[in-house]
Parts: C-alpha cells; structure tokens; sequence
C-alpha cells in the first residue's frame, strides 16, 4: 500500500461502503440546489434544452474546478495525510478522485478531514467545500462554487416554453449516479446557475457570508474605520478582488 496513496482511514477497503461512486452513486445535489441561500455571488447561467444532456452543453473544463485532476492530499482531523490526485466537481459540488478501477470516487465522510489541499488551493468542508483565497490571522476568505437548478421550462404550444411553479416535482430525475447524470437527456428545459459565492471565516472557526453587517459584527472595535474604508473605497461584497483588499484593510487595523 503506497504512502502516496489516498488510502488508510478514508480509501481502505473497509471505508469503500462509504464511498460514493459513478456506479452506486444515489444522486442527492437536487437538495442542494433548491435549499442554498443566495449570498454575496458571482453568477453563470446555462440552458439544457430538451433532448440535450449537460455534457453536451458543458465542458469537463466547465464542470471541473480544474482542467485535469490535480497532485492532492487530505489531512485528516488525527493528522494523518493522504495523497492521491484530485477535482472538485462543481455540478455535484464534491471533491473527487479517481479510485484503482478509474471510476470517479466521492468522500462520503469529509467532515473526518481537517482540510484538503489541490495544486496550490487549501478547502474546507462544512455543509460544503469552501476554498481559500486570502489566510490572514484574524480573518480568512473564502468561496464556495455550485450548481442550482434555477428554472425548469415546460414546453408549451406553438414551440414555445412555460416555467414552472416549482421545481421540487423534478427530484426523481436526478436519482441517478453521476455518469448518468451527466448523460441524462432533458425532457423540459432545465436552467441551471454556477455560482461563486463569498464567506469569511472567524477566529472561532464559524463561516459566515461575506457582507456589510457580518464583517462589521466580526470586528466590532474596528467598525467606524470599516465602515470609512467600505465607503471610500466602494467595497462590492459580490467582488473577489474588492474583498481581498478588505481583508488586507482588516489585517493592519
């Protein structure tokens, strides 16, 4: 069993029952895409109209994180570090890799990890992968990228489309594994929504959204220098590069 190999208390032949993959996979992310509240995000829509299937719309480059799997490793809550390479999924949301079989694996129990590194990227999992972008000692940022299911459209007379009033009646489609998924024709057109949203992480480890009110209640001392900085320099909570200069502000204080 090589050390550089992604196994012991997560991928051993004991933890494979609690593995998710592209052959037993029971597709559950319809509940993440109907329940996420929307925060501070970025946004990018895409239409599966009917008779088409996701990986006709998108490309591997566009569901993965990443173009290709990259050099990982887990480090788990006991310390242990495992190594295997990597992907994050942003249909499914999940962080994957790809087992002895080449069948692509899912952790079924990534609250077991204290974090995971891919390339240069550090991710946590609470409710959800979230990855770093800034790691300073009072505050960090994060951002946390998924898939929602915005819209389902009925076809209607004469070509065109209706929505529908509620898009929990379609969960039964999504009961497939992955690879299914991903071949799955549309009977309705089905519009979807990647997104990036934005949270800070405190000193007390909870993450919260990145907004006005959060960072102000995180750094009460500090709050009329804050709010002076967010004002003048016309802070967008829904921007990367704006929030990253708000974590530098935040640090030197």
């Amino acid at each position: 069993m090589s050390e550089n190999s992604l196994v012991g208390d997560i991928f051993n032949k004991e933890m494979k029952k609690a593995l998710l993959t592209t052959e037993n996979h029971i597709f559950v992310f319809i509940f993440m895409m109907i329940s996420l509240n929307i925060s501070a995000q970025e946004e990018k829509r895409f239409t599966v109209s009917p008779g088409k299937s996701i990986t006709e719309v998108l490309s591997a480059g566009e569901i993965f994180l990443y173009p290709e799997f990259v050099k990982g490793k887990a480090v788990l809550n006991s310390g242990s570090v495992h190594e295997e390479k990597l992907n994050y999924n942003i249909i499914l949301g999940e962080i994957q890799f790809i087992g002895s079989g080449k069948d692509t694996l899912t952790v079924s129990d990534p609250g077991s990890i204290s974090y995971f590194v891919l390339a240069a990227d550090t991710f946590y999992f609470n409710n959800g992968y979230y990855k770093l972008i800034k790691n300073d000692r009072n505050i960090k940022l994060l951002s946390k990228h998924y898939t929602k299911l915005v819209d389902v459209r009925k076809q209607s007379g004469y070509g065109t489309t209706s929505s529908t009033s509620s898009i929990t009646g379609y969960s039964s489609i999504y009961s497939v594994n992955d690879q299914e998924l991903y071949k799955l024709k549309a009977s309705d057109e089905m519009l979807y929504s990647i997104r990036t949203e934005y949270y800070f992480r405190n000193l007390n480890d909870e993450i919260v959204p990145a907004t006005r009110k959060s960072v102000l209640k995180m750094f009460p001392d500090q709050a009329d220098k804050i709010k002076l900085f967010i004002k003048d320099q016309a802070i967008r909570f829904t921007n990367k590069e704006d929030l990253i200069r708000l974590a530098d502000f935040i640090r030197i204080q």
